[in-house]
């Protein structure tokens, strides 16, 4: 993806070994939705996956209604990010606030227009960049390991994080 916009009214998801790059242009996933259960509606699940994100937007639009729901996990092993965001939410976010999250993250933005998002995590995950809880915006470590790998961590909202293993590196 280089530049534009492209549109998933469900799910970008695949367990096979393939390659995303990523320089410019926003990825809206779950415009309408996603039901399925432990499925992210971004899920690179292979951890054979080669994950270049350079610049442009992941956006999770609508939360996972599924019985175990999952939003963004890539689990890619040697990931390479050097820009680009996932954006938690935004104006459009219709009924459910809380996303949950897991692996490589570029920069992480909480959205809070409209209403204020929150994003779980449902495995360990590594911020590559930057992270940023926008004012009522909140993440919930979830009993996990959150590693951020940027030099800035913006807390306008809330870090929730009481689980005896929950880490924040």
């Amino acid at each position: 993806v280089e530049g534009g916009t492209m549109n998933f009214s469900g799910r970008l998801l695949t367990s096979n070994a393939v390659t995303y790059n990523q320089s410019g242009g926003t990825v809206n996933v779950t415009t309408v939705g996603n039901s399925l259960s432990s499925s992210a509606g971004f899920d690179l699940s292979s951890t054979s996956a080669s994950f270049t994100m350079s610049g442009g937007t992941i956006v999770l639009v609508q939360a996972s209604s599924g019985g175990t729901p999952y939003d963004y996990q890539v689990l890619a092993t040697s990931p390479n990010i050097t820009g680009g965001t996932l954006q938690v939410g935004k104006s459009t976010t219709a009924t459910n606030f809380n996303f949950r999250i897991s692996g490589a993250i570029p920069n992480l933005v909480i959205d809070n227009t409209t209403n204020n998002k929150t994003a779980t995590l449902f495995a360990d995950a590594s911020v590559y960049l930057d992270t940023t809880i926008n004012s009522g915006a909140t993440i919930n470590l979830n009993g996990f390991f959150l590693t951020e790998r940027g030099t800035t961590f913006t807390n306008n909202g809330t870090l929730a994080g009481t689980a005896t293993t929950t880490r924040l590196y």
